[in-house]
């Protein structure tokens, strides 16, 4: 009995010292919980709402009354604005009429084809697509339609749903009547002054005539967070080394920031307390100049705070400091919990956290006897000390830093940079030293020989950086779609702008249609087909040093190439997909038009199936395909405007249970094709802008 009872008392003591230990945790950090209350509040939905019931009712289980109030306020307040403005679209909605609506506010920021407006405090923010251009500040009064938004076929690609949600945006609405009424005096002015000191500023680093110099891009968008002047090919780059996130301001550049600051004041023998101050203020100027994006308003609060803390000499907690810079975000614009960038800044910081307390509790590596005092050691030992834990910090620190992005940018962007890692700790020496000296190129660039110095060690700074990323960006498997791959025997339709189309067939297999385009190749093909898991082998129609052409080998380096004027004899080509015959143009037609040039491909499935695509050919390219090869059970037809496919013909050789029409036949199927129980398919920017090319029909005998 007795033996029970001190059992009894012993996992109530356990009991009671685990909960004084999260009890001690969230006294030290008492904004995590109302932070959780917000997030939940923001997600909404039972799994949002019992995240904040969580942070709630923890409160009042540690017994901190204050800390489960103050849990309560936040969660409310949130709550109100977001019903708030849930209401007021409601009611901006019913009182449309004739399909318009009228909208005035001010202007957020710019877009590529519009403006963002904001109609007021727990307004309603809304994507205005016009050709008149606004600035940020702007009053305006706006009378304009709704816009169909279309979202990817093709889970990984770029979707306008998920960029409006991470901007607060309730909708795209085309403007019918555009009209300025006046400027704002509140946070749009203070945009508007940061967009034009900004482009003063980039005027110093790309002067009239330069916008193509790479070094200088990389420059701009390194140092300003400018990246509208980075071209693609550049942006492809970082993005496939896993370091894009270099161009987006962040707790990096804000720490670079207040280190050269620092460093400058103690040259100049300021006193600390008064330099805190300085390097508060300059790193606040910074964020504000390059856009007051999130991760930069995120290091400028944590940075104030550890700053304020040691100004009036108080302890300061990391976590504690991170939870408030979250909560101060979220209870502004809570619609940024969807932003990428937000959800990446706080969880890698998190993850820098991690490493910096393990590697600061692991054993040194190298270098002298870790048990003798650093007063015991001489100059050469107190080298490889510094060494030793600059090493282990920048190894352990990016190391956890990739890792909890990791998944983040798989659930994100639905890639998997496989070498990032490898790429940013190569970085880690260089960035520092280029983002200084194009710093001190934008503060020193008046003076004529220091402008030299700093403009020249800038530009090799930025020269050695493109030539790291472009090493580790083009390595076999840097880029990976985190997607599952596609089955061998599986085919897609791809609908393009302007009526056009593409296709694939098989997995390894052959991409043809309208495929040699840059924007299309850029922008569509390569995109649909990464993140769908196709690795084409071959494609018509693509010159080998053109732009489409780089992009198709940059991301399947087996792929082979063929121009119009390299096909003049059928092709017949063998893969774990099966067999395709390729069968080219006619040539006595006309080389005008490229329709004209466009061949006929056979798919002979590993299954039985047959494929064919006709897609835009000629009467006459189908002639010269044997009668017995035309056959097929699956059939890809689109429109040529010289010698259109005769349907009759067409539907006694080929006899297909499954038409895929593509959208150059905009005259729709003919009364012979709709009258044999022919299944169609219409591939349509639309409503249908994929087609998978699955088992439909019984194999052709």
């Amino acid at each position: 009995m007795q033996e029970r009872v001190e059992s009894s008392g012993t996992k109530a003591a356990t009991r009671e010292n685990r909960l004084s230990k999260v009890r001690g945790v969230v006294v030290h950090a008492p904004l995590f919980l109302p932070l959780l209350a917000v997030v939940g509040v923001a997600v909404g939905g039972s799994a949002g709402y019992i995240c904040a019931i969580v942070g709630i009712v923890s409160g009042v289980l540690l017994g901190l009354p204050r800390i489960c109030l103050c849990s309560i306020l936040c969660g409310a307040l949130v709550w109100t604005s977001q019903d708030c403005r849930e209401q007021n679209l409601k009611r901006l909605l019913a009182q449309g009429k004739g399909g318009t609506i009228t909208l005035q506010g001010t202007v957020v920021s710019s877009t590529s084809r519009g403006f963002v407006l904001e109609t007021g405090w727990l307004g309603i923010r809304a994507e205005i697509r016009s050709d008149n251009s606004m600035d940020p500040g702007d009053e305006v009064r706006v009378v304009a339609t709704p816009t169909e938004t279309t979202e990817p076929a093709v889970q990984g690609m770029y979707s306008t749903e998920n960029r409006l949600r991470g901007q607060g945006i309730c909708g795209i609405y085309t403007a019918c009547h555009v009209e300025k009424i006046g400027n704002s005096l509140g946070i749009g002015r203070l945009r508007r002054f940061a967009t034009q000191c900004r482009e003063k500023l980039m005027l110093r680093i790309m002067p009239s005539g330069t916008e193509d110099d790479e070094r200088r891009q990389v420059l701009c968008a390194l140092v300003l967070g400018e990246k509208s002047e980075a071209a693609p090919e550049t942006m492809e780059l970082f993005r496939r080394s896993g370091c894009l996130h270099a161009f987006a301001v962040s707790g990096l550049h804000v720490g670079i920031v207040a280190w050269l600051v620092g460093l400058l004041l103690r040259l100049f023998h300021v006193h600390p307390r008064a330099g805190r101050i300085v390097i508060l203020v300059s790193t606040g100027f910074y964020v504000i100049i390059t856009g007051m994006a999130v991760p930069a308003l995120r290091a400028c609060t944590m940075l104030a705070v550890l700053l304020g803390g040691l100004i009036l000499r108080r302890r300061v907690s990391l976590v504690n400091t991170w939870s408030g810079a979250a909560l101060a975000v979220l209870m502004i614009q809570p619609w940024q919990l969807y932003q990428a960038g937000f959800q990446l800044s706080f969880a890698v910081y998190g993850g820098i956290c991690l490493g910096v307390w393990y590697g600061m509790g692991s054993k040194p590596w190298f270098g002298p006897n870790d048990y003798l005092p650093i007063r015991l050691h001489n100059t050469w030992e107190r080298t490889q000390v510094s060494m030793e834990l600059a090493l282990r910090g920048a190894v352990v620190v990016s190391l956890c830093a990739w890792l909890v992005s990791l998944p983040l940018t798989m659930n994100l962007f639905h890639v998997v940079n496989t070498c990032s890692y490898l790429t940013n700790l190569a970085l880690v020496p260089i960035l520092p030293i280029v983002m200084a000296s194009g710093l001190l190129w934008l503060l020193l660039g008046w003076i004529p020989l220091l402008s030299t110095a700093v403009s020249s060690a800038a530009l090799h700074g930025a020269s050695l950086l493109l030539s790291i990323v472009g090493f580790f960006s083009e390595l076999p498997g840097a880029y990976l779609s985190a997607q599952p791959p596609a089955k061998a025997d599986e085919g897609m339709a791809l609908c393009l702008p302007y009526g056009k189309s593409a296709c694939v067939l098989g997995n390894p297999g052959v991409l043809i249609g309208d495929v040699g385009k840059d924007g299309n190749a850029r922008y569509s093909v390569q995109p649909a087909l990464f993140h769908a898991g196709y690795s084409p082998v071959w494609t018509f129609g693509v010159e080998k040093n053109s732009p489409a052409g780089k992009i198709y080998t940059r991301n399947w380096p087996k792929m082979h190439l063929c121009s119009p004027r390299e096909l003049s004899t059928p092709l017949h080509l063998g893969t774990s997909a099966g067999t395709f015959s390729i069968y080219p143009a006619a040539k006595h037609l006309p080389q005008r038009a490229a329709e004209n040039r466009q061949p006929v491909v056979i798919w002979r499935r590993q299954d039985g199936l047959r494929v064919l695509y006709i897609g835009n050919a000629a009467q006459s390219t189908m002639e010269t395909i044997p009668q017995a090869e035309k056959r097929a059970d699956i059939v890809i037809l689109g429109y040529n405007h010289h010698e259109p496919v005769d349907e009759q013909v067409f539907l006694n050789d080929v006899r297909p249970s499954c038409i895929i029409i593509l959208p150059s036949l905009k005259r729709g199927i003919p009364p012979e094709l709709n009258s044999n129980n022919i299944r169609i398919e219409y591939l349509s920017e639309r409503k249908k802008p994929i087609v998978r090319i699955l088992p439909a029909a019984q194999p052709t005998q």
